[in-house]
């Protein structure tokens, strides 16, 4: 289960994902034609899905300490993907 979501993410883990992208997206230029409160909704958005991402591997980690892991690992690494998929849309947006 942990093989197929790092072969989701190019054989890193959703927090090692989440480090690389977290530094350089806060640090974007400013959106064209965005104001500051939107470029801070946008930052604000980006934050809040790293963090869904960061409690559900977290959330994984443990149930698979548990002896687990099998039972969560097929929802959470769908919900995982979903989320790293909305924040490329949201970077998408922002370029």
């Amino acid at each position: 289960d942990e093989l197929a979501m790092r072969n989701q993410l190019s054989g890193k883990t959703a927090e090692e994902v989440l480090r690389e992208q977290a530094v350089p997206m806060r640090r974007q230029r400013p959106v064209v034609g965005c104001s500051a409160p939107e470029e801070e909704q946008m930052a604000r958005m980006r934050d809040d899905i790293a963090d869904e991402i960061a409690e559900r591997q977290d959330f994984l980690d443990q149930m698979i300490a548990a002896g687990r892991g099998n039972q969560y690992a097929p929802q959470l690494n769908a919900e995982i993907a979903e989320r790293m998929a909305d924040l490329r849309r949201l970077e998408n947006l922002a370029a």
